[in-house]
């Protein structure tokens, strides 16, 4: 009698399948960075997108009114000792509003009462209803969770439309990614990270200058401007006195608006990023976010995106991709709009 040997096909021995595993855990290991790194890239060139987009609706303002940015701020009247309070008190965000497609946003504003006016007028018009898309999103940086949320570093508040107490209504409009540039300004003290050689926020440092007794200040003094825009003044910069050249001066910065309550979506008060505190600055205090002392520390420019990298918009309308490495001093330089130093041409 012939007797023949079955073969057995019953699977993978638990060595086959160990090693299966294995080689499947070092592909993912493999994959998973790849992949995150394609979705910040993907995330990084809509940052860059919508900063564009921003720096394009700004010079289409000017376009329309003299060659003259908007104010950063229409919060007082400078020429005025008393530093006149405006009834409108509009920012930036709503002066552009109509060169974003925003015009019927901006039709439903009341331009006579402030953004946080109460009841159905603007603070029904500008805050966001739980659960709908935000109304901003060219402001919303996608690699910073927190900005359409409006959500503080500290957890403890929302970000509100204006410095002021937690009463205030729109605090479900999130946050500013992307502010207008004060250049090395001091706000309101010197900030921790002022250089101490050949820097303005340490020769000048009254960020109140424009309200200050005197002649007739009208803001575009450098002791009062040393950006393009002013943190607390109805000032709109016209182009020719940007002397160091469009494409030598920030007009927009990248920030984390978590990081301090000033950086309100349509805050009408104190707007804006100072190039006196180092990019993504070790100085940053996360254990609050409000405060006027705040300012010194946290209201520089800032972001979530990987290796320090933030963006910045130049008064001729270009994008640049910076590294918080940049030169502290070339980077006050490129701040200044009319400080006469000669900046690299790379940086």
């Amino acid at each position: 009698m012939c007797f023949r040997n079955k073969r057995h096909n019953g699977g993978f021995t638990l060595i086959e399948l160990l090693v299966v595993i294995a080689i499947i855990g070092v592909l993912v290991g493999l994959l998973l960075p790849a992949v995150q790194q394609a979705r910040e890239a993907a995330r990084r060139a809509s940052c860059v997108n919508k900063v564009k987009q921003l720096g394009v609706a700004l010079h289409n303002y000017a376009d329309a009114n003299s060659a003259k940015f908007p104010a950063g701020t229409a919060w007082r009247e400078p020429q005025s000792r008393g530093g006149t309070l405006l009834p409108g008190r509009t920012s930036w965000t709503i002066s552009v509003m109509p060169f974003l497609e925003k015009t019927n946003l901006y039709d439903s504003i009341d331009p006579s009462q402030p953004p946080w006016h109460g009841g159905v007028g603007n603070w029904g018009a500008l805050s966001v209803p739980a659960g709908s898309t935000h109304k901003y999103q060219e402001q919303v940086c996608p690699s910073d969770p927190d900005a359409a949320t409006g959500v503080l570093l500290n957890s403890t508040n929302r970000i509100m439309a204006d410095g002021g107490g937690s009463g205030n209504p729109n605090r479900s409009s999130g946050g500013r990614c992307y502010d207008v540039s004060l250049g090395p300004q001091a706000c309101p003290t010197k900030p921790a990270d002022c250089p101490s050689a050949n820097s303005y926020c340490n020769v000048h440092g009254n960020w109140w200058y424009p309200n200050q007794a005197g002649s007739n200040r009208n803001g575009l003094e450098l002791q009062s401007t040393p950006g393009v825009f002013n943190p607390m003044f109805n000032v709109q910069m016209p182009f020719k006195n940007i002397t160091d050249g469009m494409s030598k001066t920030f007009l927009l910065l990248e920030r984390r608006p978590e990081i301090s309550h000033w950086s309100a979506m349509y805050a009408s008060t104190f707007q804006g990023v100072t190039t006196a505190i180092k990019p993504n600055s070790a100085s940053i205090d996360f254990t609050t976010s409000s405060g006027l002392g705040i300012r010194t520390t946290n209201n520089g420019a800032s972001s979530l995106h990987a290796g320090g990298i933030f963006q910045a918009c130049f008064a001729d309308g270009a994008v640049s991709s910076l590294s918080d490495t940049i030169d502290f001093q070339v980077y006050n330089y490129l701040g200044n709009r009319l400080d006469g130093a000669v900046t690299p041409s790379s940086f």
